[in-house]
Parts: structure tokens; sequence; C-alpha cells
């Protein structure tokens, strides 16, 4: 709740890609999004909003149908989510022997992992595999099998839900399976969640289908082709993962907790018998990231960085119990710093900008006669409240790609479009614009990976 006053989740690059979907969904419109719509018509001659599974969206589009359409209803979704995921993480690591407390600064972690993500999908699948993570742990064979369904749901969201749910699931049936007294228990029960899981499987197909109006072919050849275009080959993957793990905005702030939490990690799979719990989920962590690199390779980095900081705790608590606090006390101090810096660079971007300047644009853009009128994320937020002109396009799919070609000219801007965007991105993106953004200044250096609060710039 504290983190919905205060503006959570921040800002993101796709806050128009996917909440335009889901606002055009609660609107009584049909599966589409008219901020990408050219972008729609030209990569995939549709205007269906296939890019994604159907489930995200039209969760979030009937959300907004209920409670109505602004930036605070749109927030509301993911941090509710999020909360689930963090209850579910809480009491993982309760289970795996890390103290409450600890246990609790590991939920804020996960908080300032996940609200980075903004209107995505992330929030909804991995808080969906949480709920079924606190079913699937209750003695009733009613609430597993719910719990089952949940983590299927959950990973058919997203691409790197699906890499956080085959560890969960592994993970609570190898339990399950040691657990059973005999090996007739043991079959019993797998057999018993192979058809769980079937049944789960069909009930999630089915409700897929019927949330795409039956368009299968369709759905399958949009979708395949999003992700053709974000990951065209291995060589690419490995760009965007070094990009944003190594040669980052980010690298930082990231880089020197990943290496300190590595080295953490390391020695406390090996000291003492609370040891094997970190083995373990060293090997869940290796096998996410190797089938989130094929699947989704933008995002693995943050993933990782997570998966590392949640295993922090799990190693504090063998480290403690071998005999060596200090260790313990190491990984609380790279838990506490690493979250500050997160949480600084989200709170950054949620400053929004002051109110003079955010009248005078609105009033020079209710005379502007252009017929597009391209947003990004702060602007459609802190503008319009997610309510703008019917002109509106979203900047990050438009030229020049919302920054992912470095240095486009301002003179190559198409004469018909109106531009209005944090002079962040503009001064990082485009050339010919003499535009400063404010950054966060100490000891006379300028740190370019955080920016101070949300200026809005309008090129014509």
């Amino acid at each position: 709740m504290l983190l919905w006053f205060a503006g959570f989740p921040a800002p993101h690059s796709d806050d128009l890609f996917f909440g335009g979907a889901a606002i055009h969904l609660a609107q009584g419109h049909g599966l589409g999004n008219p901020w990408v719509g050219n972008w729609l018509q030209q990569h995939f001659h549709s205007d269906a909003f296939y890019v994604q599974p159907p489930y995200h969206t039209w969760a979030q589009g009937a959300w907004l149908w209920l409670v109505g359409i602004s930036g605070a209803t749109l927030r509301a979704f993911p941090l509710a989510w999020s909360t689930v995921g963090a209850v579910a993480v809480a009491d993982a690591l309760i289970r795996g022997g890390v103290p409450r407390r600890i246990a609790g600064l590991a939920t804020i972690v996960w908080f300032g992992f996940i609200l980075y993500y903004g209107l995505r999908a992330d929030a909804l699948g991995l808080g969906l595999i949480g709920a079924g993570h606190l079913l699937l742990v209750r003695p009733s064979t009613l609430s597993r099998v719910v719990g089952l369904w949940l983590c299927g749901l959950g990973a058919a969201t997203h691409p790197f839900a699906l890499t956080v749910a085959i560890p969960v699931l592994a993970a609570h049936l190898g339990v399950a399976a040691w657990q059973s007294p005999t090996a007739t228990d043991r079959r019993r029960l797998l057999l018993g969640a192979g058809a769980a899981a079937a049944a789960g499987a069909i009930l999630i197909a089915v409700l897929g289908v019927a949330l795409i109006g039956g368009e299968v072919g369709e759905f399958f050849r949009i979708f395949n082709h999003h992700r053709n275009l974000a990951l065209p080959g291995a060589l690419q993957r490995w760009d965007y993962f070094s990009g944003q793990f190594l040669l980052g905005r980010e690298s930082l702030r990231r880089l020197p907790f990943v290496i300190g939490a590595i080295g953490l990690i390391g020695f406390g799979a090996w000291r003492g018998p609370a040891a094997v719990r970190v083995r373990w989920c060293c090997l869940g962590l290796a096998f996410m990231s190797g089938l989130g690199y094929t699947l989704y390779a933008q995002y693995l980095a943050r993933y990782l960085v997570f998966a590392l900081f949640l295993l922090l705790p799990l190693a504090g608590n063998a480290l403690a119990a071998s005999g060596w606090p200090r260790g313990a006390a190491l990984i609380l101090a790279l838990l506490t710093c690493g979250t500050a810096t997160d949480f600084l660079a989200l709170a950054a971007r949620r400053i929004p900008p002051p109110a003079a300047d955010v009248e005078k644009l609105r009033a020079k853009i209710a005379t502007d006669k252009h017929p597009i009128l391209v947003l990004d994320e702060f602007s459609i937020r802190y503008l319009y409240d997610f309510r703008p002109p019917a002109r509106t396009r979203d900047w990050q799919v438009g030229r020049p790609a919302g920054g992912r070609l470095l240095g486009f000219p301002v003179a190559q801007k198409p004469a018909e479009e109106l531009w209005v965007v944090n002079t962040y991105k503009l001064a990082r993106a485009v050339s010919g614009l003499s535009l400063v953004p404010s950054y966060l200044q100490f000891g006379g250096h300028s740190f370019r990976s955080l920016e101070l609060g949300v200026d809005l710039a309008a090129v014509p």
C-alpha cells in the first residue's frame, strides 16, 4: 500500500505497449492496441495484439473494466500480484531455515526487482506462481491441485515465468516424493501429479483459445514472428544479455553486488549441513538461466541478479550454521545495499515534473496541429494519467525505436509527428537536440544511470 501511494511501479518503456492493450480491452474493444497499431500492421499485417499469451492482457483489462482506467488503477494491478509473490518468497525462505527478519528483508529485494517491470506481465506471472506455491504447501489434495494449475497459468503468461515455474514445481514434487514413506506412495504421487498437470494444461489451453476467439493459427503466427523479431539469433541474445549485465547503464550499481553475491553463495554452498539447500537452489538457478537465455535473453540479467539475491539468505543461513557469522553479516549488508540502490533508481523515475510545466505542455499540445502525438511512459502518465488523445502513438516502438538506435538525427523526424518524451531518453537517443537531463551529482561526478526526476520536452 505504501508503495502504491509513493507512485510505484515506476514508469517502464513497455507501459504503452502492454497497458494500452489492456485499456483497449477494458473500453469494450477487441484484443488490440491502437497506440502501437502502425507497428502491428507493419510487422504482422494485423491489428490483433497476439505478441504475448492473452492471459495477462485479459486479466489486466478485466481489472480496469471493474475499477476504471487511470494511472492509479493500472499501478494497483501489478502491485497486488507483487505482494502475493512477496508473501510466497518469504514463506519459501522461512521453510528453508532462514530467520523471519532476513526473509522479510528478502521481500523488499523482491519488490525492488519486480517493480522495475511496470505494467508488463512479470508481476502477474510470478504472482500466480507464488500463489501456487502457497497452495502446494498445504496438506489438502484440492489445494495442491489448484496450486499446480496456478503455477501452470503463471508459466503461460510470460516466457521467464516459465523458467521460474519449472524449478518451483520440481522442488515441490521432489520434496513430496522424498517424504513419501514407500515406493507405492511415490508412484501414486507421481501418477496423480501427472494427471493433475495434464488436466491443468488442457484447461489453460482451452481458456487461451477462448480468449483469442479461436484464432489459434493467427495467434501462433504473430506470436512466433514477434519472438523472432526480439531474438533473431544466438549472437543477438548475447548482445542483449551483455548489454544489460556488463555494459548497460545499470552496471555501476549492479556488478559489484553480483560479484560479491556469487562469492558468498559459492562459499555457503560448501559449508555445513545446510549447504545442500544452497546447492539445489544453484542447480535450479542454472536451469533458469539456460532456459531464460534461450527464451528471452533481454531480461535474463535482471532475473539472474534477482535469483542471486534470493539465494543470499540461504547462503547466509548455511554460513551461520557452520560457525561463520561474519559471512552472514556480509550477506545482510549486501542485500541492504543492493536493494537500496535499486529503489533509488526506481524512485528517481517516479518523481513527477513540476505542475506548472505539465500545464504548459498540455496547453501546447491542445493547440498543436500534428496528426500524430508520440508519447513515452513518462508523458502518458504525468500528462494524461493514461487517458491520452486518440491520435496517440507509442514512442518505444516508433522512430527512433525508443532509444535503441542511438544518435537518430532529429532532422529525420516525420513531419506529422509531435514528440513529447522524457528529456533523458531524447538526449540519449536523438542527435541535434540541445537537452541536458538532470543526473545525480556527487563529488563532481555525474551518475548517468540515475536521472533525478522527470523532465518532459516537446519536439515539433
